[in-house]
């Protein structure tokens, strides 16, 4: 599933499965991919441990927050459907503020939490460009869109 509101780069599917394969190999269970490490992940409010692990082609970090772009076997949506319908027709949360409201972290994330491993690459493999604050400080976006011609 991907949402309107991301820049990926073009290695980004191919690594995404390929990691993805990998991961689900080693570990003999489901897991998920979400493109983007969103630098929330870093504030100290929101610094949950993890675990960091080599790819092929980067360091990927353990997650348990993803927006709805993630990649994810459709039986994991089938299993969990109901998380992701009430994210996707009721979400409300005015930026900053989620107590008590509709979100990814009363949804969808509970899957990470319990159900399927999720992974985020390092650097991140997409750019939420919603926000200027979510920015992967380390990453050239600016090139990477300028760069892009349809």
């Amino acid at each position: 599933m991907v949402e309107d509101d991301y820049l990926h780069y073009p290695t980004a599917i191919s690594e995404m499965v390929e990691s993805y394969l990998d991961f689900k190999k080693n570990l003999d269970r489901e897991v998920a991919i979400h493109p983007f490490d969103d630098p929330d992940n870093y504030k100290p409010r929101w610094i949950e441990p993890c675990r960091i692990v080599y790819g092929k082609h980067r360091h990927w970090r353990t997650n348990e927050y993803t927006t709805n772009t993630v990649m994810v076997n459709p039986e994991v949506i089938r299993q969990h459907w109901s998380k992701f319908y009430t994210l996707a027709t009721e979400y409300g949360t005015v930026w900053g503020e989620t107590r008590g409201q509709v979100h990814e972290g009363t949804t969808i994330n509970e899957i990470w939490r319990n159900h399927v491993s999720l992974f985020t690459p390092i650097p991140s493999l997409a750019l939420h460009m919603q926000y200027k604050e979510q920015e992967d400080p380390y990453l050239n976006w600016k090139h990477l869109w300028d760069s892009i011609s349809i």
